[in-house]
């Protein structure tokens, strides 16, 4: 497993080694223009329309959001791991598991980081 994921189950198992499995290729088969769809109706308020953690609610909440245009918030991180948060969502940020098909949140993550991943 990763650092902070604890698996409650055979689903959970099953989800996260076809993670590992699918690997890159999961990513590149991303629907970027549903992922984008999904972040402006759900992530923005939040991490903001540019991805610095500025959306009008996150300038509020007594945690900033991520800066997805740091290169201090990639640094390390592997994918299983961030989408792993987006599936079950980490402090202040909701889970959305349950809310979002494991598609979804794939094609979330793969906006995210086309998007806002600086080179």
């Amino acid at each position: 497993m990763f650092r902070g994921h604890r698996a409650r189950g055979w689903n959970d198992l099953v989800w996260i080694a076809g993670l590992v499995l699918a690997g890159a290729p999961a990513l590149a088969a991303a629907d970027l223009d549903r992922g984008k769809a999904i972040y402006q109706d759900r992530c923005e308020i939040c991490h903001g329309a540019g991805g610095r953690g500025d959306g009008p609610t996150g300038r509020v909440l007594p945690t900033r959001p991520s800066d997805y245009t740091s290169a201090a918030f990639w640094r390390g991180r592997k994918d299983a791991e961030l989408l792993d948060i987006i599936r079950q969502g980490k402090g202040l940020m909701p889970k959305w598991e349950g809310g979002l098909s494991d598609a979804e949140i794939r094609d979330v993550y793969a906006y995210i980081k086309s998007a806002f991943k600086p080179e």
